[in-house]
């Protein structure tokens, strides 16, 4: 028994020898096929990415192609006058909205002009005249844009303060 445990730092390195002697190293032969196979999948699975990245590359190159002719088309039609209908003392915020949506969305181009028309009165009161601005058209919101189906869903967004309608917009002359 106490040979089976000899002390210290000569146990533990007998007991590294006898574990060392129970590795089985590679033959060269197996270190020869081991390293082919692992070299071979490597160049397959580059080439599976490669082939991956050609093939997105090639998709996105045209939805790029079908977003930028769409971009294309929405510059190329004319930007008409539409009228949007609020409730009477909403027009200022509708506009800021309108503005604040059309940077959101990036609509600089489509979305030209957001416009509350006023007109500058003369008031007296107590026999003092007054200067201020009257809104023309009281529930009204002149927009400048190309009318397609992005606006026309930014118009319905809210729908409790004002509403374009596809169906019953006209467009008016500038002013």
């Amino acid at each position: 028994m106490q040979d089976e445990k000899k002390s210290g730092g000569a146990g533990f390195i007998a007991g590294l020898k006898s574990e060392f002697k129970k590795i089985v190293f590679p033959t060269r032969q197996e270190v020869i096929k081991h390293s082919v196979a692992t070299i071979v999948l490597s160049v397959l699975v580059g080439l599976l990415i490669t082939g991956l990245d050609i093939a997105m590359k090639w998709g996105l190159g045209l939805i790029l192609v079908k977003v930028k002719v769409g971009i294309w088309q929405r510059r190329t039609q004319k930007p008409r006058w539409y009228v949007a209908h609020t409730y009477s003392g909403y027009e200022n915020k509708v506009k800021m909205d309108l503005e604040k949506t059309i940077d959101n969305r990036g609509l600089q181009d489509v979305i030209l002009e957001v416009s509350v028309p006023m007109q500058p009165v003369i008031e007296v009161k107590n026999g003092v005249e007054k200067k201020t601005d009257k809104k023309m058209f009281p529930g009204y919101v002149l927009v400048n844009m190309v009318m397609n189906d992005e606006n026309l869903v930014c118009g319905k967004k809210y729908q409790r303060r004002y509403r374009i309608r596809r169906s019953r917009i006209e467009a008016c002359p500038p002013f």
